[in-house]
């Protein structure tokens, strides 16, 4: 047997009550906004962000455009002049290749001030755990 009620069985169960909305047309828009403010924030939402954080250090406006993003991992991903950016869980970082071997990227702490970007480009020197400063070719003279 079918559980399921047809139409006019649930009218004459529920009543036909339109008083919980202005007017009867208006439940639709109302549970389609309702749902859209219940849902995570897009990959749009997620590139402005990157922007607006991005502007605020930088002092320029970047267009959300030249952002990539994925809401599903809550990453958005820019690059500024060569300088790869990336927004994750509101930690927003820059990378750099290792200063002695060039290989692999290391993310730098999170960046929230122009001072924090201006150490991060210039004083902090990422390195491997086996990369070491090379020596200075006169390093014997001063053994």
């Amino acid at each position: 047997m079918n559980s399921t009620l047809p139409a006019s069985a649930l009218e004459f169960v529920l009543g036909r009550n339109d008083t919980f909305f202005s007017s009867a047309r208006d439940w639709q828009p109302q549970a389609i906004a309702t749902h859209q403010q219940s849902q995570p924030p897009t990959n749009l939402a997620l590139r402005l962000a990157m922007a607006a954080r991005l502007q605020a250090l930088l002092g320029r406006p970047i267009d959300p455009d030249m952002i990539w993003a994925d809401v599903g991992d809550g990453v958005a991903v820019a690059v500024v002049n060569g300088v790869r950016f990336q927004l994750k869980h509101s930690q927003l970082v820059l990378f750099r290749p290792c200063v002695e071997c060039g290989a692999d990227q290391f993310a730098s702490a999170d960046l929230r001030t122009p001072a924090d970007l201006g150490y991060a480009l210039s004083a902090w020197e990422p390195r491997h755990r086996g990369c070491q400063p090379e020596d200075a070719a006169d390093y014997l003279d001063y053994m």
